[in-house]
């Protein structure tokens, strides 16, 4: 009994300590090997040992819609490439979900560990092969070492934490190494993250306007809704601020429901005010375009409000159409068949694939700012934006530009025939009150058009 006991008693070890789908170290492998480092590193050693938090992006897509078999052999491939991009003698463990952590030893400089992040960044985007599908991923590392990062587990994990999330909030497949100033900075987004349930409740937040100018006839024709956070001690928060902390804890199914109805119920607002139709376009965040109840929050919210369905405007990403091309653009044409308008937002800036464009149910196609703002001084730019228009007006697409400053620019996008535009020339965005006014006065022709 006492041997039976035993072996065991190894056995559960071994399962605490190896990873049963990857075979790589746990969690536990991890915390108790770098806390045993930590022990027996002599105080006057000065080589330093370095985590990497890695996780892998868009895992959940691979796993939600190809099955938790394809998303098992991701994790190990993965894991393999992982191992083949350390050194000899570093740790490599799965501790949960998609993410990974290696445990680098012996480093006497910052730029050891991170080559050990490149090499892993590369291996990582070099396309793979599932039961002959391909399947293209890549990485965010968050990188601390110690002593300069923490003195125990704890501290350099949860710091090491805090660099992941800065390596994907500038856009994932990066490398961030932890700062102090980081630290701060995460403190503060834990309070920013535990008002945001309350704004929810105390219905902190609030629509503006941007007004969309029809750059032919000069008329006002329509208006894109921008959320704002009207936090009750720090004012006006701006959405970059906020937003992605709602896409990550799932609130944005909340606000975003909240600003359908309420952008479509003051559209329908407007046409009574002012006596004419003004259209109303809604961004649409990821997360919001793959709820199963889109089609029926946006059609409940046109039947609610009774707007007629040719105004509303919905503004999807450029690279947000292009993860899932099939399955998008039937949800595309599910939304078209309501009568709404669907709009490419940010052209220019993602895949830019002419291929996919031809086959998208779209209506409308928004030039990026970052086109627009060298105009007419940059030739390149020029020959870029007079091209998505020709281009555009031939699969029979509108064309909004985005970001319109100067007169100069708007005299170019005018005479390249493109129909509408929205910048600060015509107005910033505006909250309630102050766009019917503006629209008011614009109607009269008291706002002097450029």
């Amino acid at each position: 009994m006492h041997e039976k006991i035993e072996e065991d008693k190894k056995r559960l070890e071994k399962l605490a300590m190896i990873d049963n789908v990857t075979q790589l170290g746990t969690r536990h492998n991890l915390y108790e090997t770098c806390r045993r480092t930590i022990a027996e590193q002599p105080a006057n050693d000065d080589t330093q040992f370095g985590i990497l938090f890695i996780d892998i992006d868009n895992f959940k897509r691979v796993n939600d819609s190809m099955g938790h078999r394809y998303g098992d052999e991701l994790l190990k491939t993965a894991g393999d490439r992982i191992s083949n991009s350390v050194r000899q003698g570093d740790l490599v463990c799965r501790i949960g979900g998609d993410e990974f952590c290696v445990l680098a030893f012996g480093l006497k400089e910052t730029k050891q560990i991170e080559q050990i992040a490149d090499n892993i960044l590369n291996a990582l985007r070099i396309p793979l092969f599932i039961n002959s599908k391909q399947l293209l991923v890549s990485a965010s590392i968050g990188v601390v070492t110690y002593p300069k990062h923490g003195s125990n587990v704890e501290e350099l994990l949860q710091h090491a934490d805090i660099a992941l999330h800065k390596a994907k909030f500038l856009g994932k497949n990066k490398i961030h190494l932890f700062s102090s100033e980081m630290d701060i900075k995460a403190k503060n987004d834990i309070a920013l993250e535990s008002d945001l349930s309350n704004a929810i409740k105390n219905q902190e937040f609030t629509l503006y306007y941007q007004p969309k100018i029809d750059l032919v006839s000069g008329k006002l024709v329509g208006a894109e809704a921008l959320t704002r956070w009207n936090h009750p001690q720090k004012g006006l928060i701006p959405p970059y601020q906020f937003i992605p902390f709602l896409e990550e804890s799932g609130l944005i199914l909340v606000v975003g429901h909240w600003v359908i109805k309420e952008a479509l119920r003051q559209s329908n607002e407007w046409r009574k005010i002012l006596g004419r139709d003004i259209g109303i376009a809604i961004n649409l965040s990821y997360r919001q375009f793959l709820d199963p109840y889109l089609f029926e929050k946006i059609e409940t919210a046109i039947e609610d409000t009774q707007i007629p369905p040719h105004l509303v405007e919905i503004e999807l990403t450029e690279s947000m159409m292009m993860e899932d091309f099939e399955t998008h653009n039937k949800t595309i044409e599910q939304l078209k068949s309501l009568g709404i308008q669907i709009a490419m937002d940010d052209f220019g800036t993602g895949y830019s694939s002419l291929a996919y464009l031809k086959k998208l149910s779209m209506d409308i196609l928004k030039i990026d700012r970052s086109f627009v703002q060298d105009l007419p001084k940059d030739k390149n730019s020029m020959e870029i934006v007079s091209a998505i228009i020709a281009m555009s007006h031939k699969l029979r697409l509108k064309v909004v530009a985005e970001g319109i400053e100067e007169v100069e620019q708007h005299a170019f996008l005018k005479d390249n025939l493109c129909e509408l535009g929205q910048g600060y020339l015509f107005s910033k965005p505006l909250p309630n009150d102050q766009f019917i006014q503006l629209a008011k006065d614009w109607e009269k022709n008291k706002k002097p058009l450029p």
